[in-house]
């Protein structure tokens, strides 16, 4: 029998998991089962979770089986290969329609009556695909869609027009991808036109800053900053308007005894204590590094010698790579001869690797003395970084 109380997360990573934390503070559910081909892994998100429920609603979480999934009311499907540099959300389909494949066989192998939920990308096509496979009928399979595209719409337009983003009513329709647009002629706010309420407000270049803004989503700038890398990119439109996006790191901290732990004897100098708290520079790309897992455990050297046996063009390179993502990768393209995809890719390890040395460097002059990865624990668990897109409009001349 059906239980409306009783919620199934199949696919604990990145996504599942905050799915799972949402739906644990919105208290929609009494019941919620962890799914994951790790089991260990799922048995440790429900564990952290279960954790928290003192300062949550009263609720029953924990790893089990698609057995554990058969009465409940909703199944989400989380599940799939991550999007690597170079890659667009379509690459994905062939591999995360596999993984499907062997999800969805042991979803419908149960008596489960309820709503089937992917978010798994490319979510319009893996939607389709779980429709088919499973047989259920369409009104109980849905994906969600462009939703978090319409939600960075509004954010975006409130930041620019200096609104609260609820009282932006914007859409992006079609794909969850490439193809997606916004519906700019039904979009307004708190009920007055756009153009309207630019004027309004005093946006004598409005028409040109909305062009940017169409442009930038139409053409897909958070597909260009898809890798985390490339901080910045810029779009020229009508009237010489300017759009500049880049990606935006905050570190916000949660313990700050635990920063105090890991900074020790630079504590002073890389945290000032105020009303709030301010990180330098080496103390907020550690964060943020360790935080978002933008390393990978290596040395340059290593990663040049993997990249060519050349020794002649290994001493160059060495001069050249710095870990700066997009000159590294145009350094690799004039130097090494590779193509822009191969040069990304080898791009991207080297940013990782130059990190990975890089780490070291300030947690021993923290006299940290225990492991790197205690180190990146306590991070997890000390701050919160907060990834968003900031938009700058402004009319330049254009040299």
């Amino acid at each position: 029998m059906l239980n409306p109380r009783k919620v199934a997360v199949v696919g604990c990573g990145f996504v599942g998991a905050s799915i799972a934390f949402s739906l644990m503070q919105k208290s929609l559910f009494s019941e919620m089962v962890l799914i994951d081909a790790n089991q260990e892994k799922a048995e440790g998100e429900a564990m952290d979770l279960s954790h928290g429920l003192p300062y949550a609603s009263a609720m029953d979480i924990y790893a089990g089986t698609y057995e554990d999934l058969a009465d409940s009311a909703l199944a989400i499907i989380t599940a799939g290969a991550n999007q690597k540099p170079g890659e667009t959300r379509l690459d994905l389909i062939e591999k995360n329609v596999k993984i499907l494949k062997s999800i969805i066989p042991q979803i419908t192998a149960t008596s489960f009556e309820g709503i089937l939920m992917v978010v798994s990308n490319p979510v319009d096509i893996l939607t389709y695909e779980a429709q088919r496979i499973s047989g259920y009928p369409i009104h109980r399979v849905i994906g969600s869609g462009t939703v978090l595209d319409t939600a960075r719409l509004k954010y975006l337009l409130s930041r620019l027009l200096n609104v609260d983003s609820r009282n932006v009513h914007a859409m992006i329709i079609g794909e969850h991808g490439d193809s997606e647009l916004a519906v700019w002629s039904r979009t307004n706010i708190s009920g007055i036109d756009l153009a309207d309420f630019c004027k309004v407000r005093g946006h004598e270049n409005y028409q040109a800053e909305m062009e940017e803004i169409k442009a930038w989503f139409e053409n897909l700038a958070v597909n260009d900053l898809k890798d985390t890398k490339k901080k910045t990119v810029e779009y020229w439109g009508s009237s010489n308007a300017r759009v500049v996006v880049g990606n935006s790191e905050t570190v916000k901290p949660v313990s700050m005894a635990m920063v105090k732990r890991l900074l020790n004897t630079v504590y002073p100098d890389f945290v000032t204590e105020k009303t709030s708290y301010s990180l330098a520079a080496p103390a907020k790309r550690l964060f943020t590094i360790a935080y978002l897992g933008a390393y990978t455990e290596g040395t340059l050297d290593d990663t040049i010698q993997a990249i060519t046996k050349d020794e002649k063009l290994q001493r160059t390179l060495r001069k050249k790579l710095k870990g700066k993502y997009e000159k590294d990768t145009e350094s690799l393209m004039k130097s090494a001869g590779m193509d822009a995809k191969e040069a990304s890719d080898w791009a991207y390890l080297v940013s990782e690797v130059v990190n990975w040395e890089w780490m070291p460097q300030v947690l021993k002059a923290a006299e940290w003395s225990g492991t790197p990865q205690e180190a990146v624990d306590i991070i997890n668990a000390a701050v919160i970084v907060d990834e968003s897109l900031k938009v700058t409009v402004g009319a330049e001349e254009k040299s």
